[in-house]
Formats: structure tokens, sequence, C-alpha cells
């Protein structure tokens, strides 16, 4: 019986656990350990809300256009109630995520709400012993579980990237994650990062006829993306009455009486009622513990494997791989990674924890198509 225990359930989580508990049933046991909820931030909080709310901006488009179809609306007098709005984005999230849920235990996945920990490897067969403290209290005190594992699977995927002078205080300094609770539209927004995050909430907010400003490092939007494509948006966003400032790398974000300001590096500043900060994400590493030693920046006593075939894979180091997001290079897909562990899986399952280690063992050989052989280290 392989175990195969996963740490996170987003994306590259759950559908490793999905691939892994169809393989081959009767001989992988999977047991997912998840703080947030089943989904992740994917589901909760970032990928299905923030198309949900697009989507509720896509109506009032559709009656902006109406007019060329010869239907006399006066858009100006469609009221919006952003608490409808944001509960139906909380309301969609849940369902999917409850839905992923039925579809795990289903498959006889045992599935945990609370936090994850690598502790000591254990003798015998057991690679690895991962603590889980249940977020669910008992009459005692906080419930604690222990459980062997031949695989481990870090895929705590990652969290809104702050400027120490800029923190997040939920009411005007916002990441996207906690735009769901305003009550009111912000009177003017200023957005702070043009990458593709940024951009979405760009269209929303201007949609719904709020004043946006946008704050970009770089001389263009959509830096990572093709120019044509930032071009053609930079024109949609000045039809919208965007204000586009460009190389303007933000320095500090502070409160006014009135609502923020936004301090570049080079002296210019830009207020508004609120800020909504885009500028990346970092990987979710800082909890993690590793025979029984906290570490910041991930795990610093052993190497990671986090791809199929890792260039470090010490003989005394069972697997432990880390996809998707988690990962400290950026990886340019959160799902890229989930195809590793669950080729892993698959083989695993087939052929066993020593065969299966055999294909995975350090050489020149190159990474399967759609798999990334990196080194993980420390402090990236």
């Amino acid at each position: 019986m392989t175990r195969i225990v996963i740490i996170g359930g987003g994306p590259a989580g759950y559908e490793a656990a999905i691939v892994a508990a169809t393989a081959h049933p009767e001989s992988v046991q999977v047991t997912v350990i998840d703080s947030d909820g089943i989904g992740g931030a994917a589901v909760l909080d970032d990928c299905v809300p923030s198309k949900t709310f697009i989507a509720s901006t896509g109506l009032r488009t559709e009656l902006r256009r109406a007019q060329r179809l010869g239907f006399d609306i006066d858009i100006d007098d469609a009221k919006i109630s952003l608490p409808q709005i944001h509960a139906r984005v909380k309301a969609l999230a849940a369902e999917q995520s409850a839905d992923i849920t039925a579809q795990l235990l289903g498959m006889g996945v045992h599935v945990i709400a609370g936090r994850a920990e690598l502790i000591d490897p254990t003798p015998g067969l057991a690679r690895h012993r991962v603590k889980a403290t249940h977020s669910d209290s008992g009459p005692d005190g906080p419930v604690s579980s222990e459980h062997d594992a031949d695989v481990v699977l870090i895929a705590t995927g990652a969290s809104p990237r702050e400027l120490p002078s800029a923190r997040p205080d939920g009411e005007r300094i916002l990441t996207w994650r906690q735009l769901y609770d305003l009550e009111a539209l912000p009177q003017h927004l200023i957005v702070v990062g043009s990458g593709v995050t940024g951009a979405e909430f760009v269209h929303a907010y201007t949609e719904f006829g709020v004043q946006v400003t946008v704050v970009a490092s770089r001389d263009r939007v959509l830096p990572y993306e093709d120019a044509d494509a930032a071009l053609v948006l930079e024109e949609s966003f000045a039809e919208r009455g965007v204000r586009l400032v460009k190389n303007a790398r933000a320095e500090s974000v502070t409160r006014t009486d009135t609502g923020v300001l936004v301090t570049m590096t080079d002296g210019r500043t830009v207020e508004g009622s609120h800020a909504l900060m885009t500028i990346g994400s970092v990987p979710n590493t800082g909890a993690w513990a590793w025979n029984g030693s906290a570490s910041s920046s991930g795990p610093a006593t052993t190497s990671l494997w986090t791809g199929c075939r890792g260039r470090r894979f010490p003989a005394s180091t069972p697997p432990a791989t880390a996809p998707g997001c988690c990962r400290w290079r950026r990886s340019p897909r959160c799902r890229a990674g989930s195809r590793c562990i669950t080729r892993w899986a698959r083989v695993s399952a087939r052929s066993g924890c020593a065969r299966s280690r055999r294909r995975c063992s350090p050489g020149p050989r190159s990474p399967p198509s759609g798999c990334r052989s990196r080194r993980s280290t420390t402090g990236r």
C-alpha cells in the first residue's frame, strides 16, 4: 500500500489526489490536509471569485451596448448592490469547494481540515511522518494526528505579495482577496501593479463607473504578455477614462484622512480612496517544518524533489514534492507541478515505491514533457 499525504487542497493538491486515488485505488491510500478549504485560493479567493465578479460586470457591458440593437436603456439608472454581488461570489466559490470535497470523499480520499507539518522520518516502511493539527478542537483542546507517508506532496500555494511599507488593512489598502468584503464601491481606486490580475479588476471597476488609476512599474501594462495585446488593452483603458502612470514603482502606500496616498520611488504621488495591491504572489512556505525544525524559507536540511526526476535526491531522503504556486522558482502554471506528482502516483501505484524511486533518481536524463526538474534552494 502506497501512502500519499498531500499538504494543501488547491488545484495542484486535489488534482493529484484524484489521479492517485483513481489510478489503482486498491493499492494507494491518499490523505489531503488543508487549512482553508478544498479548492484552495484558486477556488475560494482568486480565480473563481474574480471571474464571477467580472461576469457580473458583463451584464452592465451588454446593457451599455443595448442601444445599438434598438433598445433605449439608461444604464445610469441601474443601481448596483455590491454586497449582493459579493454574496453571490462567495456562495458560488463555497459550492464549488463543497463539490470538490464530495468528489474526493467519494473516491476514498481522507480529507483533514487543519494545518500540517513534516516531522522526523520514521523507521521501517514509512519514509515521512506528517503531523496534522485539526481545525476542530476537542473537549480537551486542539486535536492532532500523525500520518506515515511514502510520498509527501507539498502544495501549499501562494499568497498576495505585500510591501513592508504598504501593509493591507482590509479597509483602504487591499489585496485582491479582500475586495469581496467591501460594502460600497470605491470612489477612486488606485491599482498598484499592471499584470493580469490588476488588468482584470481595472476592467471590472471601470465598468461599475469607478474612477481608476493604474500604477505600472514598466513602460506598459501586461509586462509578461504580448506587446500588441498590451497596446490594445491600454487603448481600452484610455476609452474608459483610466489614468495610467507608467515607469512608476510604488515605494509606499499610506492612509490619509480621506483615503490613501501612493508614493513612487521617483517622488511622484497619487491620491485615491482605496488602493488595490496586485504586485504578484509569494509561496506559502513560511510555516513549513522539516525534521522538527521550522524554517521561514522551506526545508533547509534536505533537498526537495520538485520535478519528475530531481537533480538533488540523496539516497537517505524519500520523495517530497513541491508543485504549483508554492515552488520557489516561478512556475508558469499552478497545474504544471501536479502533472509531475500524478505521474509519480501512477508509477508508484503500479510498481511500488522502491521501483518508482529508481525512476526518479538523479541522472542526466531529461524530465518528461510538461514537467520541470529543478533543484529547490533556500532563500529563493
